[in-house]
């Protein structure tokens, strides 16, 4: 049986983690673009930063597996602080700007995936679903008021001012992992081999359809990341200081992840995964057409309720496949790292279309894509082997 009082530090730490990261994020792409990097160069920066994550995010799972989840977290929150500093006095500089954004993107993965481990390391088998949703939904809380607590102070000083209270945040977060007591499984790190974590994930037929899917749905992340701060500002000619609330909108919904848990718990995440992709794939392509600010916020919502079903549903599933392994950490950084080969992709593809076809042709691009990875994705995920008794990462 879980045991909540155990999950509530975990829980604090993960809130105070995304409302900070998501003060910040929203408007590194607006900030760039300021100092006269093209949308090709951002994108491309972004591409490098997405390299860095599937090679180092499995790395990192693999060792908090063995020396614990709260020594990746410390040295993840150390390097966000760096990067804070690089941008808020070398980001002119295209190569400390580039380290900037693959050291925030990077560390952001690896201490997001350890606070998530730590739940499920926690967590009880038949409750994974609900636990996971519940602390989905309060991480969401801080994901939704970042953005809205940048535009606040932005609004009214600067985004200096925003540098600074974005690092404020990280040291005082690094106070508070110390309340948390540790987790790690002490996995053998002899048996862990770099190269064979895609082999041995698409070996299974019960992972493929959810590796195809986390695919072309990591593929359309640069709309959100990238792309949706420079339409706001070019195509609909708005303030820096209002990209927060609109970037609040796509994650409005986050905070009904418990809920999401406690569905997949009841009925399975199979269908449920298939249902949130395609209310994303939808808004994305209205997105691309649509010129009217109150229907862009709606349909900002409507991506909202698609990802965030998507991202509870998907977890869950990845959850119950391995529910028998007591290697979450490098579970969860192995998916993640094979599937951000999707985002790495896009930005490399992104930077070229958008200088040709612009930011809206993006758009369609992603929900046509995701739409394809949808179709193909379904023959496995709706008709595979619910059996997930067979460990995921055999060691001798």
């Amino acid at each position: 049986m879980t045991n909540f009082r155990k999950l509530i530090p975990t829980f604090i730490v993960g809130g105070f983690f995304n409302l900070t990261i998501r003060t910040i994020t929203p408007f590194v792409t607006p900030y760039l673009s300021s100092l006269g990097f093209t949308n090709t160069t951002i994108s491309f920066m972004n591409s490098a930063a997405t390299l860095a994550i599937i090679f180092i995010t499995p790395i990192m799972g693999t060792i908090s597996d063995r020396v614990g989840r709260k020594m990746i977290i410390f040295f993840g929150l150390l390097f966000e602080i760096l990067a804070v500093y690089l941008f808020a006095h070398n980001g002119y500089s295209l190569i400390y700007a580039t380290l900037a954004v693959m050291i925030i993107s990077v560390m952001s993965m690896a201490i997001e995936i350890n606070i998530l481990s730590r739940v499920e390391d926690i967590s009880s088998d038949g409750r994974r679903g609900t636990v996971t949703g519940v602390y989905e939904s309060i991480a969401s809380i801080g994901i939704i008021l970042g953005p809205i607590l940048g535009s606040v102070i932005i609004a009214r000083s600067s985004i200096d001012n925003l540098f600074k209270f974005v690092t404020i945040s990280f040291l005082f977060i690094i106070f508070l992992i110390f309340i948390l007591k540790e987790t790690s499984s002490h996995l053998n790190l002899k048996n862990f081999r770099l190269k064979h974590i895609s082999r041995d994930f698409w070996k299974r037929d019960n992972l493929k359809g959810l590796g195809i899917l986390g695919f072309f749905v990591s593929f359309a992340y640069p709309a959100q990341t990238v792309f949706l701060p420079l339409l706001l500002l070019k195509d609909f000619h708005l303030p820096l200081k209002y990209i927060g609330f609109f970037t609040a909108a796509v994650t409005a919904f986050c905070l009904l992840q418990f809920v999401h848990g406690w569905l997949c718990d009841k009925v399975g995440s199979n269908i449920l995964m298939i249902i949130g992709t395609l209310i994303y794939a939808f808004s994305l392509i209205m997105v691309s057409v649509n010129h009217s600010l109150p229907l862009l916020v709606a349909l900002l919502l409507l991506w909202s309720l698609g990802e965030s079903l998507w991202s509870t549903t998907s977890l869950c599933h990845l959850a119950g496949i391995g529910e028998k392994n007591n290697r979450q950490g490098q579970m969860t950084s192995s998916y993640f790292a094979i599937i951000k080969m999707g985002s790495f992709l896009s930005f490399l593809i992104s930077g070229v279309l958008v200088y040709f076809l612009g930011i809206r042709f993006l758009f369609f691009f992603y929900g046509v894509m995701l739409l394809f990875g949808i179709i193909t994705a379904s023959i496995y995920i709706l008709f595979e082997d619910k059996n997930y008794k067979t460990a995921l990462f055999k060691t001798k």
